[in-house]
């Protein structure tokens, strides 16, 4: 009988029980105490019930799983606590929590929660980065994506494990400071580079994700060897000037001179004293970005960026 599954209830009795076959006198084990799926098309073993002991072909919930770690040693699915969750069985020395047999939804869940993040990021990290600067927001959600790691990594807990898949999706949108930092760092014409370039680390970094989880296959390490690096970061933050377009829009043009002059003094050009005041001081009233609702054109437009950004 073929194991398509990816987990089947532990035999009972049998400590040292495993998902991959230890031999014959294993497979027959298997056959006379877990029954077959009932799902249609399905030629698997059950993954909630095991035979009762003493009676034929009478089914009760088991209480304990084994996993396939063909691909993976560990997931969150066999390690993480839920409070209505009971510990099961050990698996390499850990105590194992088990979301399988009508826990699936706690694992989409935990999923959901990362769109849920970025969804509540997209809405607040841009206010935030319009309020306290570009740098400051992306010191916070790279702080934020940090401590998801950590928490996503050692989560003694489901409810841990959510919190920190929820702050993974809110940091993600440390892109949103980011870009908006290349943007403004640059000129008109070197604009769209520097914005393919943001977008083409992005692109690099899945690729090298899935290299890293082809030869780290633990849920933990793999979350530890891809996030640890978010915290070198902090180590040249320093290195990363502040948006002058921002700081000259809060009225901060010393400050906004200064990066200007260091950037002026690599290009080889001479910036007069007055250079700010003269081009870059934009005078008149804010406007609410509720705004855009009464001009249909900006409406389109903003409504087609949503569409391809989706």
């Amino acid at each position: 009988k073929l194991l398509l599954n990816l987990c089947r209830c532990q035999i009972p009795g049998l400590g040292n029980d495993t998902f991959e076959l230890q031999g014959k006198w294993h497979a027959y084990q298997i056959n006379q105490t877990i029954p077959m799926s009932e799902e249609v098309n399905s030629n698997s073993y059950d993954t909630c019930h095991v035979y009762s002991p003493g009676e034929n072909n009478t089914k009760i919930e088991c209480n304990s799983w084994v996993y396939d770690q063909s691909t993976f040693q560990d997931t969150f699915i066999t390690k993480v606590e839920h409070t209505i969750i009971r510990p099961d069985c050990i698996l390499n020395d850990l105590t194992v929590f088990n979301l399988v047999c009508g826990l699936e939804l706690a694992r989409a869940n935990a999923n959901m929660l990362v769109m849920a993040g970025m969804l509540a990021g997209s809405a607040l990290v841009g206010i935030f980065a319009d309020m306290f600067g570009r740098k400051r927001a992306f010191l916070c959600t790279e702080a934020l994506l940090v401590a998801a790691m950590f928490g996503t990594a050692f989560a003694p807990n489901y409810q841990v494990l959510a919190a920190s898949r929820f702050l993974a999706g809110f940091g993600q949108n440390t892109f949103l400071p980011v870009f908006s930092m290349a943007m403004e760092l640059v000129g008109p014409s070197y604009r769209v580079a520097a914005g393919i370039i943001v977008e083409l680390f992005w692109c690099v970094g899945l690729f090298i994700l899935c290299l890293l989880a082809y030869f780290v296959r633990s849920a933990t390490n793999l979350t530890l060897v891809a996030g640890v690096p978010m915290i070198l970061v902090f180590l040249y933050i320093w290195l990363i000037p502040e948006s002058p377009r921002w700081l000259i829009s809060k009225g901060k043009n010393k400050e906004a001179y200064k990066i200007i002059q260091k950037i002026a003094k690599k290009n080889q050009v001479t910036l007069p004293e007055n250079a700010i005041d003269e081009y870059s001081v934009e005078s008149g009233e804010s406007m609410s970005v509720f705004k855009m609702f009464t001009i249909p054109k900006l409406l389109i437009r903003t409504l087609i960026i949503y569409l391809n950004w989706e």
